[in-house]
């Protein structure tokens, strides 16, 4: 086989095989996407690349660095703020949605209501369950439980090839009290004149943190072999394809073509990142290569094909923040506080009860 000379592919930054987790953490723009979600935005970051170039480790690595950054976060001593984490699991596998904490099969997606009260509305994904987790350690062991439900298999490739695409997803709700509620001025140690009374909000926002199944030659991975690899490559190479034209047609509207037919209902897998391709998330791709022999010389090129188009797509994350007003006939804070973990209580129920049920009928009457 004869493959076209070099070309040039503009990326953010490249990193050897040797660098550390923390440094392509930071330096690939995840840490920034995590403060992001910290502040109210809706965020992703996902892995592609072929099959055996190790996206998996990757995901692996940061998964923990995701974990350990959110709950940082949250053991801060600040009496004026409190986060709740919730973590579900979900693969796509032949086209089927499954969750991995419960094993619930054919998880519908569907349009609704957007993440917090006033937010636009987006995908829905029915059925998977999640679970609030209060520490780092629980958070973790649940992903690595979901983690090892995933479905894999032996290829040429690949000794535990992922045979579908995970989708680790982190629910954050931050409580945030005016910093002038209840506290006191640090120079006089004076109570300030109308603390107790000021703003306060409740700020939601989604983190997808995306495994790709790689994309594979299928006469050099072996998967013809049997026919149920045969039917995983064509199904995951489908879902890639239909995410490469989606990702073309958004970098097309990003340059100015604003009639740009966006492809989203081409795969359940573009249909359950929409949100976060084109629209309200703070987004960072991490694209896996292998320098490994030349067959992979193929893939190579189209890993960085896919990454250059990526680049041109522009996000535009919006905050997803309630502002909500104290009290009014109360001077103490912790009455605010419990005021307002009451609306979050009540906001949580409907929306559970939007997600039951198909009609919209109980949000929008309240």
């Amino acid at each position: 086989m004869t493959y076209p000379g070099p070309s040039l592919v503009q990326a953010a930054n490249v990193y050897a095989p040797d660098a550390g987790n923390e440094e392509v953490y930071s330096g690939s723009g995840c840490r920034d996407v995590v403060d992001s979600v910290l502040g109210g935005c809706n965020g992703t970051i996902f892995v592609y690349g072929q099959t055996g170039a190790g996206k998996t480790h990757t995901m692996d690595a940061f998964t923990h660095l995701v974990l350990q950054q959110l709950y940082a976060a949250a053991a801060r001593d600040d009496s004026n703020c409190e986060i709740s984490i919730t973590v579900s699991a979900v693969e796509l596998y032949n086209e089927v949605l499954r969750c991995l904490l419960s094993g619930r099969e054919n998880l519908q997606l569907r349009m609704g209501p957007g993440l917090g009260p006033g937010a636009a509305s987006g995908m829905v994904l029915e059925g998977a369950d999640e679970r609030p987790c209060s520490t780092q350690s629980e958070a973790s062991a649940i992903m690595e439980a979901a983690k090892a439900s995933r479905s894999v298999g032996e290829t040429r490739a690949n000794a535990r090839s992922s045979r579908s695409h995970l989708i680790l997803r982190i629910k954050v709700e931050i409580l945030q009290l005016s910093s002038s509620l209840g506290g006191v001025d640090p120079g006089s140690g004076v109570k300030p004149a109308g603390a107790g009374s000021g703003p306060a909000s409740v700020s939601f926002s989604l983190l997808n943190l995306v495994d790709l199944a790689g994309s594979e030659r299928i006469d050099k991975s072996g998967s013809s072999d049997t026919p149920l690899r045969l039917r995983e490559a064509l199904n995951i190479n489908k879902s890639l394809l239909c995410l490469g034209n989606v990702v073309t047609a958004l970098a097309e509207r990003s340059e100015g073509r604003r009639h740009t037919h966006i492809p989203y209902r081409d795969s359940k897998l573009t249909r359950l990142l929409e949100d976060s391709l084109g629209g309200n998330a703070a987004t960072a791709l991490l694209a896996c290569i292998t320098p490994l022999p030349e067959w992979h010389l193929e893939q190579t090129r189209a890993t960085l094909e896919f990454a250059a188009r990526a680049a041109r797509v522009v996000c535009s994350p919006q905050r997803n923040v309630l502002k909500l007003a104290p009290n009014p006939g109360s001077s103490d804070s912790s009455a605010l506080i419990a005021q307002l973990q009451a609306e979050v209580q009540t906001l949580k129920a409907l929306l559970a009860q939007h997600q039951d049920g198909p009609s919209l009928a109980p949000l929008m009457t309240q």
